[in-house]
């Protein structure tokens, strides 16, 4: 997909998806007019970022390139009671 389609699925902008680029937590591919292409699994790993820093949790780029999104999805579901949030009533 473009890098406009998914800009719209995660709600981040193109620079902060060109900085993660970068850093190297995307790969995404470049078609013959050097367009980014980025796959579904460029914008799941997207989405689980944007929800990292949406909890606060902030990951050394080491620790975000040792672990791939099935990992922090058990590392998430393992610790979900202490991630849950209450609705105050």
């Amino acid at each position: 997909m473009k890098a406009k389609e998914a800009e719209q699925l995660t709600g981040l902008s193109k620079q902060t998806l060109i900085w993660y680029e970068k850093e190297g937590l995307i790969h995404p591919e470049r078609n013959e007019n050097r367009y980014r292409e980025y796959s579904d699994q460029d914008v799941k790993t997207l989405q689980l970022i944007k929800l990292l820093r949406n909890m606060d949790i902030s990951i050394d780029i080491s620790a975000r390139s040792s672990m791939d999104i099935c990992q922090w999805k058990r590392f998430l579901n393992s610790r979900k009671p202490i991630y849950t949030r209450k609705n105050p009533k």
